[in-house]
């Protein structure tokens, strides 16, 4: 069991056309307990957790919410060759800083970005299901995830007059199911490896004022060729697509190979990106019925860039055994408005 508690103080100013000042205190505690056991072939964990936020904007009231996150964790070995696990949890998400600051930004001169100091927390659900096969040479995995988001914290715009606010808002629900699966061989003839990963997302955003849906395929291949000290990889993959609110954020279509020396305690590698093609893109897109609009990156540059690596592990002086943490505290969000289209 254990405890872990966050506390931040923020002020931000923002000067130009308009001048705001904002204030922000927010405070995080958050207790938990897990118990862990195993019998036969199964093995489990159970965890609860009780989540504390607070938070007040320029001297407001502000607000407070208690909200329960419970977890768990079960793997079960069918045979010597399959298994199987499951995993559920429920998290609390806070606003960010940013949306929550009561300010304007002007995008262009039809479309300003406002922040909403009313945006309250939102529960999140997942469960997860992973099955694995492996004997001999060959793997094959298997997973699927559910997640849904109740009165997520997600976009609306607004008509006002003749402008266009873009804003935040306590939607209705957001959901994602992910379905994968990946095959592998290896290592044939003690040198080769070979895997490749096929998935399909699919969003469906539902807010006060419109509902999304998107469907997303995206796929990963890999090769790895290891003989004596040299090794010689391959990837490449298709964009993995996000879809958030009424926006698409875009991933990365690359591909990339690369040769490898190792030698003892260093490695020095020579590779290049996309030798093959020239297509390198990353497409953004917000589907407003009011405001939309489709941003495409290319970058042909990167195709056939050449890059180089070098590492050199080296330690001195006494050696101590240690473990890894199990929380990792830091404070990320500066609370600033990001304004884009």
């Amino acid at each position: 069991m254990g405890i872990k508690h966050s506390q931040s103080i923020t002020e931000n100013t923002y000067s130009g056309s308009y001048l705001f000042t904002t204030d922000l205190d927010r405070a995080d505690t958050y207790f938990y307990t897990e118990f862990s056991g195993n019998k036969n072939k199964l093995n489990y964990s159970l965890g609860f957790g009780v989540n504390r936020s607070w938070l007040r904007q320029n001297n407001d009231e502000g607000y407070e919410t208690y909200n329960i996150r419970p977890r768990f964790n079960v793997n079960y070995k069918f045979t010597d060759h399959f298994s199987g696990r499951i995993t559920g949890k429920m998290d609390n998400h806070s606003p960010d800083l940013s949306k929550l600051s009561d300010v304007e930004q002007a995008i262009d001169l039809l479309q300003i970005e406002r922040g909403n100091p009313n945006l309250d927390p939102y529960q999140q659900y997942q469960a997860d299901l992973y099955f694995e096969y492996h004997k001999g040479l060959i793997t094959g995995i298997a997973k699927s995830q559910y997640i849904l988001a109740n009165d997520p914290i997600m976009e609306t715009t607004l008509r006002e007059e003749n402008m266009f606010v873009r804003t935040y808002d306590n939607q209705k629900k957001w959901t994602k199911y992910n379905n994968e699966l990946t095959a592998r061989v290896g290592m044939l003839w003690k040198v080769l490896q070979l895997s490749a990963t096929g998935g399909l997302n699919r969003y469906i955003s539902e807010g006060k004022s419109y509902l999304h849906t998107y469907n997303n395929f995206y796929y990963r291949a890999e090769m790895m060729l290891a003989y004596k000290s040299w090794l010689l990889l391959f990837n490449a993959n298709n964009s993995y697509n996000h879809f958030w609110g009424e926006s698409v954020i875009g991933g990365e279509n690359m591909h990339m190979m690369m040769v490898m020396k190792n030698h003892k305690r260093y490695s020095i590698g020579l590779g290049i990106i996309n030798p093959f093609v020239d297509n390198y893109k990353r497409t953004n897109e917000n589907r407003n019925q009011y405001a939309s609009n489709k941003r495409e990156a290319y970058l042909n540059e990167s195709s056939k860039m050449v890059v180089m690596k070098f590492t050199w592990n080296f330690n001195f002086g006494r050696n101590y055994s240690r473990e890894n943490k199990r929380l990792n505290n830091a404070d990320n969000d500066a609370g600033i408005m990001n304004v884009t289209k």
